[in-house]
């Protein structure tokens, strides 16, 4: 991809770098970030190919973006600021993190799915039918377990929510274990 990524034509063929990717046994970042970390001067055709690097860069080493961020900021071409500027107003949607105690919400996006079964599918059961398509709305969802140590803290700092029927047996309920609501 080194030599690839050197071609002027690299830019003109985004669907091809693509592919190349899909189809490499190994990805290497280097040459993404080797091209990403030389000086931009003024030739629009090479910001283009740094544009392109950024992309592929994205897909298969999002940290190495966040490592180059500060120079990608000040770069001179304003698509590639603009990209910067939209995956970072992403990064910030897709991610909500709680002041008080740190817990992360991480969005999940809208889709559909087949829920149910086809009747001659071997043991199956009556409730299984008929198989339908399921739209789920966007919402967020926890990124990590909630263990039964932050929701006793959650507890304490919400004292008009009353707690679980078994909270104080502790043979259900022990600070590294996790809570299922």
């Amino acid at each position: 991809m080194r030599e690839v990524v050197r071609q002027p034509a690299f830019a003109d063929s985004p669907s091809m770098v693509e592919m190349c990717l899909d189809d490499a046994a190994e990805k290497s970042a280097q040459p993404f970030i080797e091209l990403l970390q030389a000086e931009p001067g003024k030739k629009k055709e090479f910001w283009q190919r740094q544009l392109l690097a950024l992309q592929v860069l994205e897909r298969i080493d999002p940290k190495q973006v966040e490592a180059l961020q500060g120079k990608l900021f000040k770069h001179p071409f304003e698509g590639l600021r603009q990209w910067m500027k939209e995956k970072t107003k992403q990064a910030v949607q897709d991610l909500i993190r709680a002041e008080n105690g740190g817990y992360e919400l991480v969005r999940i996006l809208a889709g559909s799915f087949m829920m149910g079964s086809a009747p001659s599918e071997e043991g199956r059961w009556e409730a299984q039918g008929p198989a339908h398509e399921v739209l789920v709305p966007e919402f967020y969802m926890g990124r990590y377990p909630v263990t039964n140590e932050k929701y006793g803290r959650f507890l304490k700092d919400n004292p008009k929510i009353k707690p679980p029927e078994y909270w104080a047996d502790r043979q259900f309920n022990q600070p590294g274990s996790r809570w299922w609501a």
